[in-house]
């Protein structure tokens, strides 16, 4: 099965900001769900109080903080600041999601008699 990026997806999951639009990540009003179809592969993340996701358009590691009740703070969501405390571990984040997304991507085959 072939999912199109998330950039190629159109919001579904009734955004005011997105629904029926491109998503955007940073948008005052968004409403969008980490389960919305736009949204990248998502790691929760409570120990830091949100959850992390890599960038459809960049690649690069953001960091969305949680709200409460399901609710996101997407307006503030953006990259892991290098003077973040949190930047050396999101690095090493950032290239185990790249890693994860790459195998869902081109799953490993099985072959008989090996491992």
């Amino acid at each position: 099965m072939t999912m199109p990026a998330p950039t190629q997806r159109l919001c579904t999951c009734r955004c005011p900001t997105h629904h029926g639009y491109r998503r955007t990540f940073d948008s005052s009003g968004c409403a969008c769900a980490i389960t919305c179809p736009t949204q990248p592969m998502t790691l929760l993340a409570p120990q830091w109080s949100g959850a992390l996701f890599t960038h459809p358009d960049t690649g690069a590691l953001w960091y969305v903080m949680a709200l409460g009740n399901g609710q996101w703070d997407w307006e503030s969501a953006g990259e892991i600041d290098t003077r973040s405390d949190y930047f050396h571990a999101g690095r090493a984040i950032e290239d185990r999601l790249h890693t994860i997304a790459a195998i869902l991507t081109n799953p490993p085959t099985h072959r008989e008699g090996g491992s």
